[in-house]
């Protein structure tokens, strides 16, 4: 058995000094240094590149808060001139209900006032069912 051990580590050893274990090379140290050098010059373009997009991303959010502040001053125009045309709607409303000037083709959303319409909520109220145009062209008098 011990003939057998022995023959057995010997062609061991023989095979390792034949076919040698391939250790890991080291890479050469000037390779390194200037893989160093392009990821530093990669990293100073990248903090370059950084810099401009935040530069165009703020002027970008000025931007957009000056054309935001335009924006709510044309809505708050647009909301009075809504408001002055309402105003002269139901005047105008008002005076062809008065004139006895036919309003069914006119729109619902304006507000009438008036005598003939002050009739008509009382009407309403005591249990009136018709509509506001029944009421002013049959009923009213």
């Amino acid at each position: 058995m011990k003939i057998i051990l022995t023959a057995f580590v010997a062609i061991i050893l023989t095979l390792e000094m034949i076919y040698p274990v391939g250790a890991a090379n080291t890479p050469n140290v000037d390779e390194i240094e200037q893989m160093l050098k392009r990821v530093e010059n990669n990293m100073k373009m990248a903090s370059n590149v950084v810099l401009a997009a935040k530069k165009q991303g703020e002027q970008l959010v000025e931007n957009k808060v000056a054309e935001k502040a335009e924006l709510k001053q044309a809505v708050a125009i647009a909301e009075n001139k809504v408001e002055a045309m309402a105003q002269i709607n139901t005047m105008y409303a008002t005076k062809m209900l008065e004139s006895g000037i036919d309003t069914a083709t006119i729109d619902d959303s304006l507000v009438f006032k008036g005598a003939i319409y002050d009739a008509f909520q009382e009407y309403q109220k005591n249990g009136g069912a018709e509509d506001f145009e029944y009421f002013r062209l049959y009923i009213y008098k």
